[in-house]
């Protein structure tokens, strides 16, 4: 029993240490759960002094070049959130009218999961191509 439970321990830690780091989520996305957010903020980059406080925000430097001649970047920051288990994905992202608009949709912990008790502030960060247009950002039904 008290081999099991370390084990269990064990893994949840293993678990949460590799979640805390960014990973990407597809080419030209990252996603993570350690942002300096508190609240929920959303940002467009559209140039390369943009870009580098875009990932500040995530505590970790840019995981590539930014070309502002190629792409803008799009990011969703939850904010403060008081378990592991939360998350944060860009679900589609649509021209309408004249505008881009970001959908994103926030991950919760099932009723009764074991989650990490720790805080943790989800983000989610995406490349576009290039737009002048206005960026909109609405959150996706669940």
């Amino acid at each position: 029993m008290r081999v099991a439970m370390a084990n269990s321990a064990l893994g949840l830690l293993l678990a949460a240490a590799l979640w805390t780091a960014a990973h990407a989520a597809g080419p030209g996305e990252w996603q993570g759960i350690t942002a300096t957010a508190r609240e929920l903020q959303t940002v467009v980059a559209r140039h390369e002094v943009a870009w580098a406080m875009l990932w500040r925000r995530t505590g970790r430097d840019a995981p590539v070049k930014f070309d502002p001649a190629a792409n803008i970047a799009v990011g969703v920051f939850l904010g403060a959130r008081p378990t592991g288990g939360f998350a944060v994905e860009i679900v589609s992202v649509e021209e309408r009218g004249g505008d881009v608009t970001v959908a994103w949709r926030e991950i919760r912990p099932g009723r009764g999961a074991i989650v990490t008790q720790a805080f943790t502030s989800p983000w989610a960060i995406r490349l576009l191509p290039r737009t002048d247009r206005r960026v909109v950002f609405r959150q996706a039904e669940r």
